[in-house]
């Protein structure tokens, strides 16, 4: 499997599952449901550093997995 398309599901992944984790388990409006809109470009900034920096896709994927769960603890506090 490329390394996009694996990119590509690690960035789909963590969105449905914030919107899950939102929804069912920390019971957020929603209102508040459209503002994950706000991590795509968060999303794309981070991979775009990564690849300017030479970085390895690995490290974009967990940058992706960290900003959701900073994401979620930010709600869940």
């Amino acid at each position: 499997m490329k390394d996009e398309t694996k990119m590509a599901i690690v960035a789909a992944a963590c969105m449905m599952g914030l919107a899950i984790v939102f929804k069912n388990v920390l019971h957020i409006k929603d209102t508040l449901l459209v503002g994950q809109i706000a991590l795509v470009p968060m999303y794309l900034a981070a991979g775009y550093w990564a690849a300017k920096g030479g970085a390895s896709n690995k490290l974009w994927m967990g940058v992706i997995v960290l900003i959701t769960l900073a994401y979620i603890a930010l709600y869940a506090f």
